[in-house]
C-alpha cells in the first residue's frame, strides 16, 4: 500500500521504518477499499506516521482516553492549534478503533432488561415495523438514561418523575410532539405493569396534550415548487443525478424516507417496468409500474455516477466509506434541496414530498382510498387528512345554491 501511495522511495522507507507498519499499511488498504482517496490516504498514511511514532509497543494492549490526549499533544507540540489538534484526533481514532486498542467508557445503560422485554413485545406480540421499533427504541433510551441518572430503581418510579422529564427536556417540544411521547411511555409503563415491574396505577396517571383528530394541514410542496426541485437537480453533476432520482421517488411514488434508503437494484425490474417497494408500515409487497421518467433517471444515476460497490442498495454515498446513503443523510440532502427553492414552507423534508404527492392525486381526481393504497397506508384514518386539502371540492361546497333555504 505503501507503494501505490508514494512515488519518493525514502518516504517509502520512513514508512515501513515507523512503528507499527503493518498495523497502518493494513488501515490505510482498509480505508482504500471503502474509496479513500489517494490524496487522502497520503494525508492520512503521514497523520498516523507521526501518531505512531509517539506510542509505545505496550499501547497495542489498550489505550485509554487520558493516554491518547497525551499522545496528541506529543505530537502537536510544536503547533498545538485546535486545527491541528483535531485533525490529528481524526486521522488516530478511527485507526485505533479498526484495530480494536483504543478503550473507551461506555455509557451508561439503564433498565436493559426491561427495555430488552418491551422490546421483544413490540417486535413477537405487536408485530410493529422495524423502523416504529427503531424510534420507540430510541426515546425510551433516553427518558431510562434520564431517569437512571437520579439513581432510582425502576419499580420506584412514579407520576412526579414522569412530570420533572416534561419540564426538563420537553421545553422545546410542540403538542404533537409531547402527545406522541406521552403515548409512548403510557404504553411502555403499562407492558412493564404487566410484569410487576412498577405500579399498573403509573400509565393512567399521565396526561396527554389534547390533539383534535385532522387539525393539522399536511406541510407540502406546492406541485410547481416540485416541479422546480427537480429541475434544478436536472444536470450532469453527481450528486444532482443521484438526487433528482431520490426525490423522483419521493414525489411520484410517495415513498417514505426508509423505503428510499432500503430500494435495492434487484427490485428495479427496466424488463417488465416495474419497482417493487417492500412498504415499512404495512410490511406488504407492492408493485408500482416503473414510469419512463424515473426509469430514466435511475439508469443515468445507476449506469453513470453510482460507486461500483457490492452493496444492494441503490443509493449509496459518494464520499467514503462507500456505504448505503442512511435515512439521515437523505433527510438532509432532500432538505437542503428544498431550503435552496426559497419557498415558505413549515417542514422541508422528504415528507413534504410525500405529501406533494398525495395532494397531487388528490387534485387530479382520486379518491381517499386509492390515493392511501398508492401511499401505502395501513388504514384510512392517515389519508383523510388530505380531504381538507381538495380546496376545489371545498369551493363547490361552498358555493352550492340552497334555494328558498338561503
Amino acid at each position: 500500500m505503501f507503494d501505490y501511495l508514494y512515488a519518493k522511495q525514502y518516504a517509502i522507507q520512513r514508512q515501513r521504518d515507523g512503528l507499527f507498519a503493518q498495523e497502518r499499511e493494513r488501515y490505510l488498504q482498509h480505508c482504500h477499499s471503502t474509496g479513500s482517496t489517494r490524496v487522502t490516504l497520503q494525508v492520512k498514511g503521514q497523520a498516523l506516521l507521526r501518531f505512531a511514532n509517539h506510542m509505545r509497543i505496550s499501547d497495542r494492549n489498550g489505550m485509554d482516553r487520558q493516554r491518547f490526549d497525551e499522545i496528541v499533544g506529543l505530537v502537536t507540540e510544536s503547533n498545538p492549534s485546535p486545527g491541528a489538534i483535531y485533525g490529528v484526533k481524526k486521522c488516530s481514532q478511527p485507526w485505533l478503533r479498526f484495530l480494536g486498542w483504543l478503550v473507551e467508557p461506555e455509557n451508561p445503560k439503564f433498565f436493559i432488561e426491561e427495555l430488552e422485554s418491551y422490546v421483544s413485545w413490540m417486535r413477537d406480540e405487536r408485530g410493529l415495523s422495524s423502523s416504529t421499533i427503531e424510534q420507540w427504541t430510541e426515546r425510551l433510551t433516553s427518558f431510562l438514561c434520564w431517569y437512571g441518572g437520579r439513581g432510582k430503581k425502576f419499580s420506584q418510579i412514579n407520576i412526579h418523575d414522569i412530570d420533572a422529564y416534561f419540564v426538563e427536556m420537553g421545553k422545546n417540544w410542540g403538542r404533537t410532539s409531547s402527545a406522541y411521547i406521552v403515548t409512548m411511555l403510557r404504553v411502555f409503563l403499562r407492558h412493564a405493569a404487566s410484569t410487576g415491574k412498577c405500579d399498573a396505577r403509573l400509565p393512567t396517571l399521565i396526561d396527554r396534550p389534547r390533539i383534535y383528530r385532522d387539525e393539522g394541514l399536511p406541510s407540502a410542496l406546492e406541485w410547481p415548487d416540485v416541479r422546480r426541485l427537480l429541475t434544478n437537480a436536472d444536470s450532469g453533476a453527481s450528486n444532482d443525478i443521484r438526487d433528482r432520482a431520490i426525490m423522483m421517488l419521493m414525489a411520484i411514488y410517495g415513498l417514505r424516507t426508509c423505503e428510499v434508503a432500503s430500494l435495492r437494484l434487484d427490485q428495479i425490474d427496466r424488463k417488465n417496468s416495474t419497482l417493487l417497494i417492500q412498504r415499512a408500515k404495512n410490511r406488504r409487497p407492492q408493485i408500482y409500474p416503473l414510469i419512463a421518467s424515473v426509469a430514466d433517471a435511475l439508469d443515468q444515476y445507476i449506469s453513470t455516477v453510482r460507486p461500483a460497490v457490492e452493496c444492494p442498495e441503490v443509493f449509496i454515498r459518494f464520499a467514503a466509506p462507500l456505504s448505503p446513503i442512511s435515512r439521515a443523510g437523505l433527510s438532509t440532502t432532500v432538505h437542503r434541496r428544498i431550503k435552496e427553492l426559497g419557498v415558505s414552507i413549515k417542514r422541508s423534508g422528504p415528507h413534504s414530498l410525500r405529501h406533494a404527492c398525495a395532494v397531487r392525486l388528490l387534485s387530479e381526481g382520486f379518491n381517499l382510498n386509492e390515493i392511501g393504497d398508492h401511499l401505502g397506508h395501513q388504514s384510512a384514518s392517515a389519508t383523510r387528512v388530505y380531504a381538507k386539502t381538495d380546496v376545489r371540492a371545498l369551493r363547490e361546497v361552498a358555493a352550492f345554491d340552497l334555494g328558498d333555504l338561503s
